[in-house]
């Protein structure tokens, strides 16, 4: 055995774990030129259009560059002398952020067209200084210059990857407060189709020179004595608490002008940089005190409202909110095979039925959800901020319980995935909701795409009316949260039928095409629901809603809205966050047909409709529907048809607008202040 163990060791020796990992990365470096060069064809990638794509050609030409500098630097020895390599070390230190910058946002302009010469330099200046924090926090960490500049790269260049594949996913940049939705987003990647493409390629190869050069130089303590890294420290936290009171809890950078709009992030990215507009939107995470906002000023708001004395109407109440459900050819007509919705379009009698605008596109589900129980407004609130994640903490007001202090029972919470995302398992009991179901309850359902299909989740909503009747007469209410439509529409499920096919080849795009044929599997499960509550005999209502658009490729919303998004306009870009609503009736009640509505309105608008008792704040939120009948994270739409900015103080609804951000505010921010009975029936 010691023979052994001697002759481990002398086989595993710091020179050799050298050599080995040096041989190591050639060969991966070495089948990464091969897949890059004879498999991906990355070097003849031909845009959609069927022209050369230039950027593309120069990305193959920087990746086969850095392929080359890479094996020649691994081959090489580091000849140094100490002193000399000490010198290249703090020289790569000191340039690393310069480099990973000009490097990475080379990346970045592949999905928003970012040129980094056009960025004026003290926006440069601002991006370094970011970076300047990344590097000096591993620097103090680890005492070393290499461990830092290597860190620093794995750090920026994952962000980026990151970013890329979430722009491509979802069409909208990454910001500051989705960093609280990684739990879902974890969740839900595994029914995305991953893709490398010649960004991946260069920002893989451009990661892996740069740590290679670091590597090279041979390692040292930066700092070898105390008596220097204890100033040194002194000096990092005064230069840190300097950094993040300016960057992030002061108005400094809102007072310089560099302000990014949430729902188009990329173009403050494209203007600031990439850094400078992320740091940028993690002060809008915080909520501030709405001008002349006071406890007193919410109370004289509910005591101007009563509530009503008499019962009022209590149907059964089915509210339905299908994942990426929309209506796409209410953006733009195209030419396709059949109806993809006739079941629906058809809806008529005792349905009440339009367009209402939500504040997301292409995820963040649980901010329509929220506003729909809440009648709270994203537009009022961070944008791409998620409120089940950052702002429920404890009991917080929803229509549930305005439901359940009208004796209604069941107040289930259904969605057929996994519990924890979007933090529902902790958020849905504070909402009032009795009962949540997942998943675990849908262990034999009918799967399309491995996702339990709108049929199946249909089937378990009259399970659930059926069991709650035979235990108790009173009215049910239940809240589903479908699955069936999520993103990810390029599919291999083999059980997966083409109902819909996009007939002009200019249109044509898989991922659309199939998400057109998701949506007539809805319709078909839609209209076996309704024939069922037909044959019911006790009132029932189904609310029935999209949570936002899909997330398909940029390219083809290009087309169908006739421009690139860059160039819309902001009433032209809500078209991609408009969805279908309707609200049928099993018994009498009066139709119509709602031309513009917003999320944060519509429980409390259907509920007005069908006789049943509103908080103070219900009624409240419909005085404010009267003159500002959409509201979402984009700005608003006033009644006179002109479309505002939420710092817009020259608009006619300000001052409503205010109003509205104050009683929020008190509902949702105010700790321990909040006037219940504004929002609660007693």
């Amino acid at each position: 055995m010691k023979e052994i163990s001697n002759r481990i060791k002398e086989i595993i020796t710091k020179e050799n774990i050298k050599k080995f990992s040096k041989y190591l990365t050639l060969v991966i470096v070495a089948i990464y030129l091969m897949l890059f060069v004879f498999g991906h064809k990355c070097y003849i990638t031909f845009a959609e259009n069927g022209m050369m794509n230039k950027d593309t050609l120069l990305n193959a030409v920087l990746v086969i560059g850095a392929t080359v500098l890479t094996v020649v630097l691994l081959l090489i020895k580091n000849n140094l002398s100490d002193r000399m390599n000490m010198f290249v070390s703090y020289a790569l230190f000191f340039v690393s952020p310069v480099i990973c910058y000009y490097a990475f946002e080379y990346f970045q302009k592949s999905i928003y067209t970012i040129t980094v010469l056009s960025i004026r330099k003290r926006y440069l200046f601002f991006n370094f200084v970011i970076l300047s924090v990344i590097l000096l926090t591993i620097y103090i960490i680890t005492n070393s210059t290499k461990v830092a500049v290597i860190g620093l790269t794995l750090i920026i260049n994952l962000f980026g990857v990151i970013n890329y594949y979430v722009y491509s996913f979802r069409g909208v940049a990454l910001v500051a407060a989705d960093v609280f939705s990684i739990q879902t987003a974890s969740n839900v990647v595994e029914g995305y189709k991953l893709f490398i493409d010649t960004h991946i390629y260069y920002i893989f190869i451009i990661t892996v020179f740069i740590i290679s050069l670091a590597c090279k130089l041979r390692s040292f303590k930066a700092l070898p004595v105390w008596k220097l890294r204890i100033p040194a420290i002194i000096c990092y936290i005064i230069y840190t608490s300097v950094f993040f009171y300016v960057f992030v809890f002061s108005n400094q950078l809102s007072n310089w002008n560099i302000n990014v709009k949430l729902y188009r992030p990329h173009e403050g990215y494209r203007k600031y940089g990439t850094f400078l507009s992320t740091v940028r939107t993690m002060g809008y995470i915080i909520v501030e005190k709405p001008e002349g906002y006071s406890v007193k000023q919410i109370e004289d708001i509910a005591d101007s409202y009563s509530l009503s004395s008499s019962a009022g109407q209590t149907p059964n109440i089915i509210v339905i909110m299908d994942e990426a459900f929309s209506d796409l050819e209410t953006v733009s007509e195209f030419p396709i095979s059949e109806d993809y919705m006739p079941f629906i379009h058809s809806l008529q009698e005792n349905t009440i039925k339009g367009n209402a605008y939500v504040s997301v596109f292409g995820g963040n589900t649980a901010n329509s959800e929220f506003e729909f129980l809440t009648g709270n407004s994203m537009g009022l609130l961070p944008a791409n901020s998620v409120p089940y994640q950052l702002f429920i903490k404890k009991q917080f007001p929803s229509i549930v319980y305005s439901l359940k202090q009208q004796n209604y029972v069941g107040n289930i919470g259904m969605h057929p995935f996994k519990s924890n995302g979007f933090n529902r398992l902790t958020v849905y009991p504070l909402l009032g909701f009795e009962q949540f179901i997942t998943i675990e309850k849908f262990q034999n359902a009918d799967k399309l795409r491995d996702k339990v299909t709108d049929e199946a989740n249909f089937n378990k909503i009259i399970e659930m009316y059926e069991e709650s009747k035979s235990q108790s007469d009173n009215p049910f209410f239940l809240f589903n949260v479908t699955m069936q439509n999520h993103g990810g529409f390029i599919t291999t499920d083999p059980n997966f039928v083409q109902k819909i096919k996009i007939e002009d080849e200019y249109y044509y795009d898989e991922g659309a095409q199939n998400y057109l044929s998701l949506i007539k599997y809805t319709d078909e499960a839609v209209e076996k629901l309704i024939k069922y509550f037909e044959n019911v005999e006790e009132p029932t209502v189904v609310i029935f809603f999209g949570d936002h658009q899909p997330g398909l490729s940029q390219t083809w919303y290009d087309k169908i809205l006739g421009k690139s998004e860059k160039d819309l306009t902001t009433q032209e870009l809500m078209e991609k966050y408009k969805v279908p609503f309707f609200a049928w009736a099993n018994y009498d009640i009066q139709e119509e047909t709602v031309d513009k509505i917003s999320m944060n309105y519509l429980s409390a608008y259907i509920m007005n409709k069908l006789g049943i008792n509103l908080t103070k704040y219900q009624q409240f939120l419909l005085d404010v529907h009267e003159q500002v009948p959409v509201m979402n994270s984009i700005g608003y739409w006033g009644v006179d048809g002109g479309f505002y900015d939420y710092s817009d103080t020259t608009s006619p609804y300000y001052e409503i607008i205010n109003q509205y951000r104050c009683v929020q505010y008190n509902n949702m921010h105010d700790k321990g202040k909040r006037v219940d009975s504004m929002f609660y029936m007693n």
